[in-house]
């Protein structure tokens, strides 16, 4: 599956937010939800910087080898990210 950027971000800012609200649960203020949502949304701005950085620098080994008939080979499976 692709790394979406705009997706990350959308989970990394309701894990924040959700975690601010956990780790503030105490806070009443009417405004708070408000802070927390603007807090959450500029801190997961890092989601696009690291699904940007595993695009282009990411080094990925090959599949899995294989023998065939014809030698040997490797198959089609993603490998794994160094």
């Amino acid at each position: 599956m692709p790394l979406v950027a705009s997706e990350m971000k959308a989970k990394f800012q309701a894990r924040i937010h959700d975690g601010l609200a956990r780790v503030f649960a105490s806070d009443t203020d009417s405004q708070v939800n408000a802070q927390w949502m603007k807090m959450a949304d500029a801190i997961s701005d890092i989601a696009i910087d690291l699904v940007l950085e595993i695009q282009t620098n990411a080094q990925v080994a090959p599949g899995q080898a294989v023998s065939t008939p014809a030698g040997p080979g490797a198959t089609v499976s993603p490998g794994m990210i160094l």
